[in-house]
């Protein structure tokens, strides 16, 4: 993580895409921890729960009763139903990025095509990298990094092809100063290989959805 003085330019969670209506074909993420239901009502079968970090592709949708309307989803090993209301908009025929700590791995995805899968660094104890949904709110090509968080200092010239992804000094960027990628040694950052940073800051969009797990 480093402080940079970089202006935010669109929210980690807007509001658009919380609020957007489903279309068949979409990526969703609950809002909550949620429930799967076996049929579109909230006394059917609960098949399992899941986390705001789970997604799903909208298989369909259908009007509900007074309590909520519901929507059919498909995840890799089940389908089943969702509360609208409590589910959200992720990602529509774009370009998002998905990046898996406990793997060390990002994956540029093209709707549902994965164009590349990268090795990363992401943040080692005392320096998690966040968790959630985000967006690429700003693109920067170079930029000097100064901070002191945890005990630690560190000043950095030009720091490549940094993408922020989370107030509070979050980006995705390349690294010069070490090539221990597959493992967590970075300050909250998700970092690449140089090569792999540009290819990543060229190929991804403003605004692009991206989602951290384990």
């Amino acid at each position: 993580r480093a402080s940079v003085p970089l202006t935010v330019s669109r929210p980690d969670a807007p509001g658009d895409r919380a609020l957007a209506s489903f279309r068949p074909g979409d990526l969703v993420r609950p809002r909550v921890r949620l429930k799967l239901r076996a049929q579109p009502n909230a006394r059917s079968t609960v098949l399992r729960e899941l986390s705001t970090n789970t997604l799903a592709t909208v298989l369909d949708t259908v009007d509900g009763s007074s309590e909520s309307d519901w929507i059919h989803v498909q995840l890799p090993e089940v389908e089943g139903w969702l509360a609208t209301r409590y589910t959200e908009l992720f990602s529509r025929n774009e370009k998002w990025i998905e990046v898996d700590i406990s793997n060390q791995t990002l994956i540029a995805w093209n709707d549902r095509e994965p164009d590349a899968r990268l090795i990363i660094s992401s943040g080692k104890p005392g320096f998690r990298t966040p968790l959630g949904a985000f967006t690429i709110s700003q693109k920067v090509p170079a930029k000097r990094t100064v901070a002191t968080v945890n005990g630690e200092h560190w000043d950095i010239p030009g720091v490549p092809w940094i993408m922020v992804f989370r107030s509070g000094g979050y980006y995705i960027h390349g690294v010069y100063w070490h090539e221990d990628f597959g493992s967590a040694v970075s300050h909250g950052c998700v970092t690449l290989a140089v090569p792999d940073a540009e290819w990543l800051y060229q190929w991804t969009p403003l605004s692009a959805p991206m989602l951290i797990h384990e």
